[in-house]
């Protein structure tokens, strides 16, 4: 399936009652009401052109950097590198799914977790330190 987060933020516009209309004036004459039209009802379209981003972040009011992100995995099938794998993504699917109290637990765990991991990188940079070791190296 196809990811269209671009497509999807513009029908939340329009849920909230945005016209393909308003889309155009809002962002400053971005892109025209037949496109913001066309791209909702699966027209092809063509992706922004990197000088109207400020005006559709304007209009979406996200940062110009997550409009270029949806831009790029909606046109280009492009993810950003965020530091982290995968799994990270399809873990934090279902974290967002959780009651609030279910991701509290979940926010204990991974700390304690983490702790632990932090403890033994000291533990061993500490052991490294005292063996006279390069620090820096791998």
């Amino acid at each position: 399936m196809t990811e269209e987060p671009f497509t999807d933020h513009v029908r939340r516009l329009r849920s909230d009652g945005l016209t393909y209309k308003d889309m155009a004036l809002r962002s400053s004459g971005a892109r025209s009401s037949a496109w913001w039209h066309g791209l909702v009802t699966g027209k092809p379209s063509q992706p922004p052109e990197p000088e109207v981003i400020p005006d559709i972040a304007k209009l979406f009011d996200l940062p110009e950097e997550t409009v270029s992100e949806m831009i790029a995995l909606q046109w280009y099938s492009v993810r950003p590198s965020r530091g982290h794998s995968d799994m990270a993504d399809k873990v934090a699917h279902f974290y967002d799914q959780l009651p609030e109290m279910d991701q509290q637990a979940v926010r204990a765990v991974v700390s304690a977790f983490y702790s632990h991991v932090v403890e033994k990188q000291a533990q061993e940079l500490q052991r490294r330190y005292e063996a006279g070791e390069d620090l820096l190296a791998p």
